[in-house]
């Protein structure tokens, strides 16, 4: 009887914590003077967190978005303070949208990787041109406040190139996950850390830096 309950109490343990997994990627930005960026995603059941970061460890940018309230919570760990705002996503921006699937394929992290190139022509002044391997997870990266994750599904290797043709100028960012692991998370990780205080906008930041203490 009491292997039983162990047994139970240890599937009902894994099945609560299936749902916790961290995912690491490295950006490089061509043409910036600044070191490459090291982004971690970290997701538990209706929660998503977004840290931006730097290879030495080093914290910059947090976004924590809480699926049932529909709301995003940014921290700034620089100065320690925190603005809480609506999930909203862009909607109804006219694009024309051409996808094509290489057909190859390959092994990454576990999952079977197929090679898309999409291009995104947002009008005759912008074009979006992304060419990377993508998968599909066992677990989705959004939710209903943020939309559904790209129809190419996640990308563990991706260069998005922007063009601008009125300008003749183009920006290149390359992403490559370095690690995607199931894990348990500590709930604190979508808390607003202790110590943090709450600018209402960027507008009262700016006009608080600007008038001095």
């Amino acid at each position: 009887m009491r292997s039983s309950y162990l047994a139970l109490v240890t599937l009902l343990a894994s099945s609560c914590w299936s749902s916790d997994w961290t995912i690491r990627t490295r950006r490089h930005i061509e043409g910036s003077p600044y070191e490459d960026a090291v982004y971690t995603q970290y997701l538990s059941g209706g929660w998503r967190r977004w840290d931006s970061g730097f290879p030495n460890g080093k914290l910059s940018l947090t976004r924590i978005t809480d699926c049932s309230n529909q709301r995003w919570i940014f921290l700034n760990h620089d100065d320690h303070t925190f603005q809480v705002v609506p999930a909203v996503v862009n909607v109804g921006v006219k694009k024309k949208i051409e996808s094509r699937d290489t057909a190859e394929r390959r092994d990454a992290f576990g999952f079977k990787a197929r090679h898309v190139v999409q291009t995104t022509k947002y009008g005759p002044s912008r074009e979006t041109i992304r060419d990377g391997w993508y998968v599909e997870l066992p677990f989705s990266m959004e939710c209903s406040a943020t939309g559904n994750e790209s129809e190419l599904g996640f990308a563990i290797e991706e260069t998005v190139t922007e063009r601008f043709p009125g300008q003749l100028k183009e920006t290149r960012t390359i992403d490559r996950v370095v690690d995607i692991s199931k894990t348990r998370l500590d709930p604190a990780l979508f808390r607003i850390p202790r110590g943090y205080h709450s600018w209402n906008s960027w507008r009262e930041k700016v006009k608080a830096f600007f008038s001095g203490p």
